[in-house]
Protein backbone atom coordinates (compact mmCIF):
# COMPACT_ATOMS: atom_id res chain seq x y z
CA UNK A 1 0.00 0.00 0.00
CA UNK A 2 2.65 2.56 0.88
CA UNK A 3 4.55 1.91 -2.60
CA UNK A 4 1.53 2.41 -4.23
CA UNK A 5 0.76 5.58 -2.62
CA UNK A 6 4.52 6.82 -3.18
CA UNK A 7 3.99 5.48 -6.97
CA UNK A 8 1.11 7.46 -7.52
CA UNK A 9 2.17 10.83 -5.53
CA UNK A 10 5.44 10.71 -8.05
CA UNK A 11 2.97 10.13 -11.19
CA UNK A 12 0.67 13.54 -9.82
CA UNK A 13 4.24 15.41 -9.73
CA UNK A 14 5.46 14.32 -13.28
CA UNK A 15 2.41 14.64 -15.06
CA UNK A 16 1.99 18.18 -13.52
CA UNK A 17 5.57 19.04 -14.30
CA UNK A 18 4.80 17.83 -17.80
CA UNK A 19 1.94 19.77 -18.33
CA UNK A 20 3.71 23.07 -17.50
CA UNK A 21 7.19 22.37 -18.65
CA UNK A 22 9.35 21.95 -22.08
CA UNK A 23 11.45 18.67 -22.86
CA UNK A 24 14.95 18.89 -22.24
CA UNK A 25 18.22 16.72 -23.68
CA UNK A 26 21.24 15.82 -21.86
CA UNK A 27 22.94 16.40 -24.89
CA UNK A 28 21.36 19.91 -25.45
CA UNK A 29 24.46 20.52 -28.09
CA UNK A 30 23.00 17.97 -30.05
CA UNK A 31 19.83 19.29 -30.42
CA UNK A 32 20.77 22.88 -31.55
CA UNK A 33 17.21 24.06 -33.35
CA UNK A 34 15.52 23.01 -30.33
CA UNK A 35 18.41 24.84 -27.87
CA UNK A 36 18.13 28.00 -30.12
CA UNK A 37 16.65 29.03 -33.75
CA UNK A 38 20.14 31.40 -33.78
CA UNK A 39 21.95 28.10 -34.43
CA UNK A 40 19.79 27.52 -38.11
CA UNK A 41 22.40 26.91 -40.48
CA UNK A 42 25.24 27.41 -38.56
CA UNK A 43 27.36 24.89 -39.34
CA UNK A 44 31.01 24.42 -41.33
CA UNK A 45 28.38 22.55 -43.50
CA UNK A 46 25.61 23.49 -46.09
CA UNK A 47 23.30 20.97 -44.61
CA UNK A 48 23.06 18.82 -41.59
CA UNK A 49 20.25 16.16 -40.33
CA UNK A 50 20.15 14.95 -36.97
CA UNK A 51 18.21 13.07 -34.18
CA UNK A 52 17.73 12.68 -30.64
CA UNK A 53 16.03 9.78 -28.71
CA UNK A 54 15.70 9.73 -24.79
CA UNK A 55 14.49 7.50 -22.32
CA UNK A 56 13.98 8.74 -18.80
CA UNK A 57 12.94 7.36 -15.34
CA UNK A 58 11.98 3.29 -16.83
CA UNK A 59 12.23 2.52 -13.33
CA UNK A 60 9.21 4.53 -11.50
CA UNK A 61 6.29 4.22 -13.79
CA UNK A 62 5.75 4.37 -17.70
CA UNK A 63 9.21 5.64 -19.15
CA UNK A 64 9.41 9.11 -20.45
CA UNK A 65 10.71 8.89 -24.38
CA UNK A 66 11.08 11.82 -26.34
CA UNK A 67 12.31 11.34 -30.04
CA UNK A 68 13.24 14.52 -32.26
CA UNK A 69 14.59 15.44 -35.57
CA UNK A 70 15.93 18.31 -37.44
CA UNK A 71 17.19 19.22 -40.84
CA UNK A 72 18.82 22.69 -41.34
CA UNK A 73 20.76 24.41 -44.37
CA UNK A 74 23.13 27.51 -44.86
CA UNK A 75 21.94 29.75 -47.82
CA UNK A 76 24.42 32.60 -48.67
CA UNK A 77 23.69 33.99 -51.87
CA UNK A 78 25.95 36.78 -53.60
CA UNK A 79 23.67 39.97 -52.55
CA UNK A 80 24.10 39.38 -48.66
CA UNK A 81 27.85 40.00 -49.16
CA UNK A 82 29.66 37.86 -45.89
CA UNK A 83 26.23 37.38 -44.20
CA UNK A 84 24.29 34.06 -45.08
CA UNK A 85 20.48 32.72 -44.15
CA UNK A 86 19.74 30.26 -42.13
CA UNK A 87 16.57 27.50 -42.58
CA UNK A 88 15.50 24.47 -41.44
CA UNK A 89 12.99 22.23 -39.65
CA UNK A 90 12.48 20.19 -36.16
CA UNK A 91 9.90 17.91 -35.06
CA UNK A 92 10.01 16.34 -31.69
CA UNK A 93 6.99 13.81 -29.62
CA UNK A 94 7.21 13.06 -26.31
CA UNK A 95 5.16 10.48 -23.98
CA UNK A 96 5.24 11.07 -20.89
CA UNK A 97 3.71 9.07 -17.72
CA UNK A 98 0.56 6.55 -16.58
CA UNK A 99 -1.67 8.94 -18.68
CA UNK A 100 0.26 8.59 -22.25
CA UNK A 101 0.50 12.38 -21.95
CA UNK A 102 1.88 12.97 -25.65
CA UNK A 103 3.17 16.15 -27.08
CA UNK A 104 4.12 16.80 -30.72
CA UNK A 105 5.54 19.84 -31.70
CA UNK A 106 6.58 20.84 -35.80
CA UNK A 107 8.41 24.26 -36.21
CA UNK A 108 10.00 26.03 -38.42
CA UNK A 109 13.10 27.64 -38.06
CA UNK A 110 15.52 30.97 -39.85
CA UNK A 111 17.90 32.92 -38.79
CA UNK A 112 19.95 35.17 -39.82
CA UNK A 113 23.81 35.51 -39.51
CA UNK A 114 25.63 38.87 -39.99
CA UNK A 115 29.61 39.38 -39.69
CA UNK A 116 30.39 42.23 -37.25
CA UNK A 117 34.02 42.09 -38.01
CA UNK A 118 36.59 41.44 -40.43
CA UNK A 119 37.15 37.90 -41.70
CA UNK A 120 34.20 37.21 -39.35
CA UNK A 121 35.98 36.79 -35.98
CA UNK A 122 32.64 37.98 -34.64
CA UNK A 123 29.40 36.74 -35.83
CA UNK A 124 26.08 37.67 -34.76
CA UNK A 125 23.08 35.47 -35.63
CA UNK A 126 19.27 36.06 -34.75
CA UNK A 127 17.07 32.91 -34.90
CA UNK A 128 13.42 32.64 -35.13
CA UNK A 129 10.67 30.09 -34.63
CA UNK A 130 7.22 29.48 -35.59
CA UNK A 131 6.10 26.19 -34.28
CA UNK A 132 2.18 23.91 -33.76
CA UNK A 133 2.43 22.18 -30.61
CA UNK A 134 -0.43 19.37 -29.91
CA UNK A 135 -1.06 17.75 -26.43
CA UNK A 136 -3.12 14.80 -25.56
CA UNK A 137 -3.68 12.15 -23.00
CA UNK A 138 -5.45 9.20 -21.91
CA UNK A 139 -7.95 10.50 -19.31
CA UNK A 140 -9.37 6.94 -18.47
CA UNK A 141 -5.60 5.99 -17.14
CA UNK A 142 -5.40 8.23 -14.14
CA UNK A 143 -6.49 7.53 -10.22
CA UNK A 144 -7.47 10.16 -7.97
CA UNK A 145 -7.46 10.42 -4.39
CA UNK A 146 -11.27 9.88 -3.95
CA UNK A 147 -10.92 6.35 -6.14
CA UNK A 148 -8.77 4.86 -2.96
CA UNK A 149 -11.30 2.60 -1.27
CA UNK A 150 -8.66 1.69 1.32
CA UNK A 151 -7.23 -0.87 -0.44
CA UNK A 152 -6.91 -0.35 -4.29
CA UNK A 153 -7.69 2.27 -6.88
CA UNK A 154 -11.52 1.67 -7.83
CA UNK A 155 -11.80 3.26 -11.37
CA UNK A 156 -16.08 2.97 -11.12
CA UNK A 157 -15.83 5.63 -8.79
CA UNK A 158 -16.47 8.89 -10.49
CA UNK A 159 -13.66 11.46 -10.09
CA UNK A 160 -13.71 14.27 -8.31
CA UNK A 161 -11.85 16.16 -11.72
CA UNK A 162 -13.61 17.95 -14.28
CA UNK A 163 -11.91 17.39 -17.22
CA UNK A 164 -13.35 19.54 -20.44
CA UNK A 165 -11.22 17.53 -23.28
CA UNK A 166 -8.41 15.37 -23.81
CA UNK A 167 -6.49 17.22 -26.23
CA UNK A 168 -5.40 20.71 -27.67
CA UNK A 169 -3.13 22.13 -30.11
CA UNK A 170 -1.70 25.89 -30.58
CA UNK A 171 0.87 27.86 -32.25
CA UNK A 172 3.95 29.43 -30.25
CA UNK A 173 6.80 31.19 -31.12
CA UNK A 174 10.76 30.91 -30.08
CA UNK A 175 13.30 33.65 -30.72
CA UNK A 176 16.72 34.06 -30.13
CA UNK A 177 20.06 35.47 -30.69
CA UNK A 178 23.64 33.99 -30.49
CA UNK A 179 27.09 35.74 -30.76
CA UNK A 180 29.78 34.20 -32.17
CA UNK A 181 33.35 33.35 -33.77
CA UNK A 182 37.30 33.05 -33.51
CA UNK A 183 39.66 34.61 -31.22
CA UNK A 184 42.35 33.16 -32.92
CA UNK A 185 43.33 29.70 -34.94
CA UNK A 186 42.24 26.77 -32.84
CA UNK A 187 39.86 29.01 -30.50
CA UNK A 188 36.50 29.73 -30.98
CA UNK A 189 33.18 30.41 -28.62
CA UNK A 190 29.68 31.15 -28.47
CA UNK A 191 26.84 32.63 -26.53
CA UNK A 192 23.51 32.56 -27.03
CA UNK A 193 20.01 33.55 -25.28
CA UNK A 194 16.55 32.02 -26.40
CA UNK A 195 12.95 33.20 -25.16
CA UNK A 196 10.45 30.30 -25.76
CA UNK A 197 6.95 30.83 -26.09
CA UNK A 198 6.42 34.21 -26.69
CA UNK A 199 2.70 33.91 -27.33
CA UNK A 200 2.10 32.29 -23.64
CA UNK A 201 -0.31 29.53 -24.95
CA UNK A 202 -3.25 28.22 -23.07
CA UNK A 203 -2.56 24.71 -22.26
CA UNK A 204 -5.55 22.64 -20.23
CA UNK A 205 -7.08 19.71 -20.12
CA UNK A 206 -9.87 20.53 -17.41
CA UNK A 207 -11.83 23.87 -16.57
CA UNK A 208 -8.89 25.53 -15.08
CA UNK A 209 -7.28 27.58 -17.39
CA UNK A 210 -2.90 27.68 -17.63
CA UNK A 211 -0.80 29.52 -20.25
CA UNK A 212 2.23 28.03 -21.00
CA UNK A 213 5.12 30.68 -19.07
CA UNK A 214 7.84 31.83 -20.95
CA UNK A 215 11.10 29.69 -20.89
CA UNK A 216 14.12 31.52 -20.47
CA UNK A 217 17.69 29.78 -21.62
CA UNK A 218 21.14 31.41 -21.99
CA UNK A 219 23.98 28.76 -23.05
CA UNK A 220 27.43 29.25 -24.07
CA UNK A 221 30.50 27.39 -25.03
CA UNK A 222 34.45 27.57 -26.38
CA UNK A 223 35.96 25.11 -28.72
CA UNK A 224 39.86 24.97 -27.87
CA UNK A 225 42.22 22.48 -29.26
CA UNK A 226 44.90 21.30 -26.64
CA UNK A 227 47.08 19.30 -28.80
CA UNK A 228 47.13 18.94 -32.50
CA UNK A 229 44.80 15.83 -31.90
CA UNK A 230 43.13 16.63 -28.86
CA UNK A 231 39.90 19.74 -28.93
CA UNK A 232 38.07 20.37 -25.63
CA UNK A 233 34.49 21.90 -25.84
CA UNK A 234 33.20 23.00 -22.16
CA UNK A 235 29.52 24.31 -22.54
CA UNK A 236 27.02 25.73 -20.05
CA UNK A 237 23.40 25.47 -20.38
CA UNK A 238 20.98 27.64 -17.85
CA UNK A 239 16.88 27.61 -18.25
CA UNK A 240 14.38 28.96 -16.43
CA UNK A 241 9.93 28.34 -16.40
CA UNK A 242 7.09 29.01 -13.96
CA UNK A 243 10.07 28.87 -11.39
CA UNK A 244 11.52 25.76 -12.60
CA UNK A 245 15.08 25.53 -12.88
CA UNK A 246 17.80 23.51 -14.85
CA UNK A 247 21.34 24.08 -15.00
CA UNK A 248 23.78 21.73 -16.96
CA UNK A 249 27.80 21.98 -17.50
CA UNK A 250 30.69 20.22 -18.71
CA UNK A 251 32.82 19.47 -21.61
CA UNK A 252 33.08 16.30 -24.24
CA UNK A 253 36.69 15.86 -25.86
CA UNK A 254 37.95 15.28 -29.37
CA UNK A 255 40.35 12.52 -30.09
CA UNK A 256 41.60 12.77 -33.67
CA UNK A 257 42.61 9.49 -34.77
CA UNK A 258 42.84 9.68 -38.45
CA UNK A 259 41.72 12.44 -41.27
CA UNK A 260 37.70 11.58 -41.12
CA UNK A 261 37.59 9.69 -37.68
CA UNK A 262 37.54 11.35 -34.33
CA UNK A 263 36.13 9.25 -30.63
CA UNK A 264 34.32 11.91 -28.66
CA UNK A 265 34.25 11.02 -25.08
CA UNK A 266 33.09 13.73 -22.18
CA UNK A 267 31.74 14.38 -18.52
CA UNK A 268 28.60 16.45 -17.54
CA UNK A 269 26.89 17.12 -14.39
CA UNK A 270 23.41 18.81 -13.87
CA UNK A 271 22.88 20.99 -10.78
CA UNK A 272 19.60 18.92 -9.69
CA UNK A 273 21.93 15.71 -8.88
CA UNK A 274 22.92 14.04 -12.21
CA UNK A 275 26.01 13.11 -13.66
CA UNK A 276 26.07 12.33 -17.25
CA UNK A 277 28.80 10.53 -19.34
CA UNK A 278 28.66 10.88 -22.79
CA UNK A 279 30.54 8.57 -25.69
CA UNK A 280 30.53 9.04 -29.08
CA UNK A 281 32.54 8.53 -32.47
CA UNK A 282 32.75 10.48 -35.16
CA UNK A 283 33.50 9.27 -39.16
CA UNK A 284 32.97 11.34 -42.51
CA UNK A 285 30.59 13.77 -41.27
CA UNK A 286 28.32 10.95 -39.26
CA UNK A 287 28.43 11.47 -35.51
CA UNK A 288 27.33 8.94 -33.22
CA UNK A 289 26.43 9.67 -29.59
CA UNK A 290 25.78 7.93 -26.65
CA UNK A 291 25.05 9.83 -22.84
CA UNK A 292 24.15 8.18 -19.26
CA UNK A 293 22.65 9.97 -16.75
CA UNK A 294 23.62 8.66 -13.33
CA UNK A 295 20.95 10.07 -10.66
CA UNK A 296 22.38 11.18 -7.29
CA UNK A 297 20.00 13.28 -5.93
CA UNK A 298 16.73 12.05 -3.55
CA UNK A 299 14.97 10.23 -6.36
CA UNK A 300 17.79 7.83 -6.40
CA UNK A 301 15.28 5.34 -4.38
CA UNK A 302 12.21 5.67 -6.55
CA UNK A 303 14.32 5.19 -9.21
CA UNK A 304 16.64 2.28 -7.69
CA UNK A 305 19.58 3.70 -9.02
CA UNK A 306 19.01 3.28 -12.70
CA UNK A 307 19.67 6.20 -14.91
CA UNK A 308 18.53 7.69 -18.23
CA UNK A 309 20.06 6.92 -21.79
CA UNK A 310 20.34 9.39 -24.59
CA UNK A 311 21.03 8.54 -27.99
CA UNK A 312 22.00 11.63 -30.57
CA UNK A 313 22.91 10.83 -34.26
CA UNK A 314 24.28 13.83 -36.86
CA UNK A 315 25.06 13.58 -40.11
CA UNK A 316 26.70 16.78 -41.71
CA UNK A 317 26.54 16.56 -45.99
CA UNK A 318 28.41 19.33 -48.69
CA UNK A 319 30.79 20.13 -46.31
CA UNK A 320 33.86 20.55 -49.40
CA UNK A 321 31.12 22.68 -51.37
CA UNK A 322 31.26 26.52 -50.94
CA UNK A 323 27.86 27.45 -51.56
CA UNK A 324 24.76 26.20 -52.84
CA UNK A 325 24.90 29.46 -55.50
CA UNK A 326 27.08 28.22 -58.16
CA UNK A 327 28.52 31.77 -58.23
CA UNK A 328 29.38 32.04 -54.79
CA UNK A 329 32.94 31.19 -54.34
CA UNK A 330 33.84 31.76 -50.01
CA UNK A 331 33.31 29.68 -47.60
CA UNK A 332 31.88 31.24 -44.97
CA UNK A 333 33.94 30.33 -41.78
CA UNK A 334 33.88 30.19 -37.77
CA UNK A 335 30.32 29.20 -37.22
CA UNK A 336 29.94 27.57 -33.55
CA UNK A 337 31.53 23.97 -33.26
CA UNK A 338 29.31 21.69 -31.36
Amino acid sequence: MRKAIILFIISLICIQNSFSQDIHFSQFYNAPLILNPALTGNSSCLLRLGTNYRNQWSSITVPYKTFSFFADCKLNPKFLGRSWIGAGASFYNDVAGDGNLSTTDAALCFSFNMPLSKENKVIMSIGGTVEYMSKKVTLNSFYFDNQWNGSGFDPSISSDESFANGNFNHLDFDIGVLLHGEIHKGFSYHFGSVLNHISSPGEHFNTNGNDLGWKMVAHGGVTAAISPSMIISPKIYFSYQDGAKEALFGANFSKKYATKSKLLFGLWYRWSGDIIGTLGYEFSGLQLMLSYDANLSKLTAATKSFGVIEISLIKTFLCGKKSFFNTQKRIIKNCPSF
